[in-house]
């Protein structure tokens, strides 16, 4: 029976996954709140606020993990496309947040789709408690904010030595 379980974890290891997020058609369905050449905006599928929106590259990356400070420009064109989707959503709906919003990522193994995705949260969170989710922790590294892993990606970038 072990020989079994060792085979099956192997060929769901080596077995390719169909990304959800790469599948147009299906996002679709959800309702595109906003696309361009680059990224889309939609709504989430499972909502853990009141208003909770997803921002997605078009071009497939898989996590954060996979960042190079080449993608500073797809991050922070993100995390301007979350902030006005966001805005427009809340105002279409009479929503008022009850705290700031909140725009970061899950990082591996917490991310729970493996193609990058900007979370756009405007409070209260449903239930209270899925905002645990969506806190930047040093020492649980699940979640990092949009201008956090921004800082990051500037402070990898080489700095020019012209003038």
């Amino acid at each position: 029976m072990q020989r079994f379980w060792q085979r099956l974890t192997i060929v769901r290891q080596t077995a390719p996954q169909p990304c959800v997020f790469c599948d147009h058609a299906n996002l679709e369905t959800n309702g595109i709140l906003y696309e361009d050449d680059q990224v889309m905006a939609f709504r989430d599928k499972h909502p853990r606020a009141t208003a909770h929106i997803l921002v997605v590259p078009k071009d497939h990356i898989e996590s954060t993990a996979n960042l190079t400070p080449s993608h500073a420009s797809i991050v922070e064109h993100m995390l301007n496309i979350g902030k006005d989707v966001l805005h427009q959503e809340c105002l279409r709906h009479g929503h008022v947040p009850s705290k700031p919003a909140v725009f970061g990522f899950h990082q591996p193994p917490f991310n729970s789709i493996n193609h990058l995705h900007l979370h756009c949260l405007a409070p209260p969170f449903l239930p209270s408690w899925n905002e645990l989710r969506y806190i930047e922790t040093p020492l649980l590294r699940n979640f990092i904010t949009a201008d956090s892993l921004l800082l990051q990606a500037s402070a990898a970038r080489p700095t020019s030595h012209y003038k």
